[in-house]
């Protein structure tokens, strides 16, 4: 029988272990997975939305911020995995805080982790579509439809159950990795830091970002002012990996899995900084398809550099 407790003003009735039982999710997750899910969370932050820092900070802007926000989300990160274990609770942040503060701390928690997890996957499916409609060169008109494809698959994935879910996570992270890892050496032949990742400037009379052709700009274009415009941007490099801990009603062992929250984020990290390799900041700080835009630029970097020897006699 469910007990009624007063706390914090608030009443609410705490149920019996049988409630729990008939709603307990399968245990599938070993440490592999819960390493794919936390990568996974987080990569897609490196195909879209972090370089749009470089349009209000510049390469150095952007660069500083990232290492604060990268000190910030070890900081996090850290603290989650003492948490993590120790309240194994689906709820994530809303428990850790609601155990921490009473309900009232839960429940604002709660509020905004609902907030980011209904805006999240609605900016992910918006930059879904814009490299769907970049790949099969679709009109611009098309892509809510492929933003109603995106939620329909990936809830469909979801809502079949937590095994195919997983399957499917370590799938997508494994070929997302294999797709930058392709992109980064692909790129090597074009670094040129000088000319590349300091072509930002800012406008004299106005302030704005503006492109220098020949590069060898300022490392802060904006000052301080950038390095803090930016950090917005740098949190999309790690954005969502304290989702994490809602998966451990589905951990097989915490004990042995909760480890995993421990290393995910350096492994992240390592995934992620490699972005801040310099190949054109200009035009990356106002794509939306971050590296559909950086392989298009390397296209016709090579074009033009095979056209001027085609030419030389």
């Amino acid at each position: 029988m469910a007990e009624k407790r007063h706390e914090g003003g608030i009443s609410y009735h705490t149920p019996g272990r049988d409630y729990f039982n008939q709603r307990e999710l399968r245990r599938h997750a070993g440490v592999f997975s819960l390493w794919a899910l936390g990568v996974a969370a987080v990569i897609s932050g490196d195909f879209s939305g972090w370089n749009l820092g470089f349009a209000v900070g510049g390469w150095g802007g952007m660069f500083v911020g990232t290492v604060i926000i990268t000190i910030m989300y070890l900081g996090l990160t850290y603290s989650i995995a003492e948490m993590s274990p120790a309240l194994p609770h689906t709820g994530g942040a809303y428990s850790f805080a609601r155990t921490a503060f009473g309900p009232w701390g839960g429940f604002i928690t709660g509020v905004a982790e609902n907030i980011e997890y209904v805006l999240t996957p609605a900016v992910i499916v918006y930059f879904i579509g814009t490299y769907l409609t970049a790949i099969f060169d679709t009109p611009a008109a098309f892509q809510p439809l492929w933003w109603i494809f995106g939620y329909i698959v990936f809830v469909g994935l979801n809502i079949r159950g937590v095994e195919l879910s997983f399957m499917v996570t370590i799938m997508m992270t494994l070929l997302a990795i294999g797709i930058l890892v392709v992109f980064f050496i692909s790129a090597l032949p074009f670094f040129d830091f000088g000319k590349y990742a300091l072509n930002i400037g800012a406008d004299p009379a106005t302030g704005a970002a503006i492109e220098l052709p020949q590069g060898h700009g300022p490392f802060l274009p904006f000052g301080i002012y950038g390095v803090l415009a930016a950090m917005p941007f740098a949190v999309w490099l790690f954005l969502a990996s304290e989702h994490l801990p809602l998966a451990a009603a589905a951990c097989r062992s915490l004990g042995i899995d909760g480890w995993n929250r421990r290393t995910r984020k350096p492994s992240a990290i390592s995934v992620n900084m490699p972005n801040m390799m310099p190949f054109g900041m200009s035009r990356l700080g106002s794509a939306d398809s971050s590296a559909a835009s950086g392989s298009c630029s390397m296209a016709r970097n090579s074009q033009t550099a095979n056209g001027m020897a085609a030419r030389t006699p």
